[in-house]
C-alpha cells in the first residue's frame, strides 16, 4: 500500500500510473508517480476541460463561448468545427 500525496487515500501500487524517463545517460527509468490514478485522471480532465473553454472562448464572441451560426451557448452542444462542418 501507498499513500497518494494528492488525496492521502491509501492504494496499492497498481493504482499510481507509470512514468518512464531517461537519465543522463540515455537509460530508461521506470517508477510510479505520487499521485494515484483517480487524482491524477481528475489532473489530466480539468485541463482537457480548461483548455477546451480557452479555445472556444477564442473562436466565440467577444471572448464568451457562443456558435456564430446558431446562437447555441451550451458548452457541452460546442465545438469548432460546426459551421460548414467538416472541421474547416
Amino acid at each position: 500500500m501507498k499513500l497518494c500525496s494528492k488525496c492521502n487515500e491509501p492504494t496499492d501500487s497498481d493504482g499510481f500510473k507509470i512514468y518512464v524517463n531517461r537519465d543522463k545517460n540515455g537509460k530508461q527509468v521506470r517508477g510510479n508517480r505520487s499521485w494515484c490514478r483517480k487524482c491524477e485522471n481528475k489532473k489530466e480532465r480539468e485541463a482537457r476541460n480548461r483548455l477546451r473553454l480557452e479555445v472556444l472562448s477564442y473562436y466565440g464572441v467577444n471572448g464568451v463561448p457562443v456558435c456564430h451560426c446558431c446562437q447555441e451557448k451550451r458548452i457541452e452542444f460546442l465545438g469548432i468545427d460546426h459551421v460548414n462542418g467538416g472541421g474547416h
